[in-house]
């Protein structure tokens, strides 16, 4: 499990993974990657709890003591 980071202190930004409803029924907001192995590695599983899903943007990033977030760097390679 994940746990949420303190003022200042760098970790990942991520971001849930929803159902949305649509004419054709459930969806996931994240359709993903052509590649289903590349998918996988950008999900995050049990995150916070048994069965939730969050999308690894790979950004790191800081919250300020007011809220306001910063821009840290980009794990891995971007190259």
């Amino acid at each position: 499990r994940c746990i949420q980071c303190s003022c200042n202190e760098a970790g990942e930004l991520i971001a849930p993974i929803r159902q949305l409803a649509t004419a054709d029924g459930q969806m996931d907001d994240f359709e993903g990657y052509t590649s289903s192995e590349a998918t996988e590695k950008k999900i995050a599983r049990d995150v916070f709890k048994e069965g939730d899903a969050y999308f690894r943007t790979g950004d790191l990033i800081r919250r300020d003591d007011k809220g306001y977030f910063y821009f840290v760097d980009r794990i891995g390679d971007t190259f």
